[in-house]
């Protein structure tokens, strides 16, 4: 998901919290489903926004290609970054532009999930949550406590480590 105010206070409402649990916990057959969001694009708390702190949704900011973070949302309830970045797309009238925003991040680590998911399907929206924020990389030069640094999340995702370990995990399974 990519949508929410221009600035970084979103309270939610009770019909959004209650979809976004029943998605978690019920979606594909009761396995839940993992909701990504894009974080504020601003450099502020992610606390303040109920709907990218809610418990089931993962935050996602965005990453430059140097592997440090770009001033998007911070905060204990941020999960990981991604791309987001000078990101080219498609420009009005033809050919290509730049641009950058957590809209991209949140597809990026979305992708990611789902070529996980597609190595192991049988794992949980919590199980595959984990394996996204184990198998990130430590990125930036500030300190990661119990693997998670405010503003970096529990990393950078990366694909290759996420799709190994959902391969190994479902060979054990």
């Amino acid at each position: 998901c990519s949508l929410g105010p221009n600035g970084a206070a979103w309270e939610i409402r009770q019909v959004l919290s209650s979809a976004i649990d029943f998605v978690a916990t019920q979606g594909r057959d009761g396995k839940g489903c993992a909701i990504f969001w894009a974080c504020t694009n601003g450099n502020y708390p992610i606390g303040s926004d109920e709907v990218c702190s809610h418990p089931h949704v993962i935050a996602v900011g965005r990453s430059r290609q140097d592997d440090t973070d770009d001033g998007s949302g911070f905060g204990p309830q941020l999960e990981f970054l991604a791309t987001g970045v000078d990101v080219l797309i498609p420009a009005s009238g033809g050919g290509l532009r730049v641009t950058t925003g957590t809209s991209f991040a949140a597809p990026c680590a979305a992708a990611v999930a789902a070529l996980a998911l597609d190595r192991h399907p049988d794992l949980s929206a919590a199980k595959l949550r984990q394996l996204m924020r184990d198998t990130c990389d430590k990125i930036g030069s500030l300190p990661y406590i119990n693997g998670h640094n405010p503003r970096f999340g529990h990393g950078r995702v990366n694909a290759k480590r996420a799709v190994e370990e959902a391969t190994r995990l479902a060979a054990v399974a």
